[in-house]
């Protein structure tokens, strides 16, 4: 397949362009540290020649990048990299380059330097993709982290309006080819809506009316089938159910088993007129 084109150059670059960039890897720049690298290693970030984009270029971990690329954070705290210079000297600017970076890129990021009067006597050797910091080198560099930490982002959540309303039994939560970008946990919630109550939800976001619990919140795994059964706090049938996702990732299959309610009208799915949820 064709690489994808690289992004157009800037309408006005800045002036500090001009000096040298002392963290290049041409010049004996190194990545001494960093938290996370299981899609791509940080030592990309030095590599004096543009990132590119390659469709078919894939490894075990996930998208082949060429840039520095963590797991979705699951801990308080973000991911971060120490770069000992290839020359010392008066940083005038910072290029930060996001690019084929799209729906994964970084939301913001804050830079920091020092100068130490000793080296690091530490550093990270050959492909670090699949790789991530151990508790005794996070402990090693503590120290080098000045800035306050930010607990990770919210959740995220989708409704689903069942083929039939039903009591669900058992629940199938399928995270399978989600490795480094599962979600860290789940829950369920559920309610039993008519037509007209369905359209009033929709007009006001999802944010009317009350949930009730269906399945409590469920720590899970990456590429793994999860089932519930035991775990579920909600007995009586429901129309329609809230997957909550935190922080985010994905989820490849949701199944919800249980017995169909006998109606005595038409299916409610025959009955409801077209509309998205």
């Amino acid at each position: 397949m064709a690489e994808r084109r690289a992004p157009g150059p800037v309408a006005e670059e800045p002036d500090f362009l001009q000096f040298n960039d002392l963290a290049c890897e041409s010049v004996g720049g190194k990545v001494v540290f960093a938290s996370d690298e299981w899609f791509a290693p940080a030592a990309n970030l030095l590599k004096r020649e543009p990132p590119q984009f390659i469709a078919s270029a894939f490894t075990e971990f996930g998208k082949w990048m060429d840039g520095w690329e963590t797991r979705r954070k699951r801990t308080p705290g973000h991911d971060w990299c120490i770069v000992q210079l290839g020359v010392p000297g008066l940083i005038h600017g910072v290029d930060v380059d996001t690019s084929f970076f799209t729906g994964n890129h970084s939301p913001y990021v804050s830079v920091q330097a020092g100068c130490l009067n000793q080296p690091p006597d530490f550093t990270l050797e050959g492909d670090r993709t699949g790789m991530a910091a151990s508790d005794s080198q996070l402990a090693a560099v503590a120290k080098a982290d000045q800035r306050g930490i930010l607990q990770v982002p919210g959740w995220e959540w989708a409704v689903f309006r069942l083929g039939h309303p039903g009591e669900i039994r058992s629940i199938e939560v399928d995270t399978r080819h989600f490795k480094g970008n599962f979600p860290d946990c789940c829950r369920l919630e559920a309610r039993s809506l008519s037509p007209e109550e369905e359209a009033a939800c929709f007009r006001t976001g999802w944010n009317s009316g009350k949930w009730q619990l269906l399945l409590p919140p469920q720590k899970l795994r990456p590429h793994h089938r999860h089932l519930f059964e035991s775990e579920l706090t909600l007995s009586r049938p429901v129309s329609h159910v809230r997957l909550i996702i935190s922080p985010d990732g994905g989820v490849s299959r949701l199944r919800l088993w249980g017995r169909a309610t006998p109606i005595a009208a038409a299916p409610a799915n025959q009955q409801r007129a077209a509309s998205k949820l």
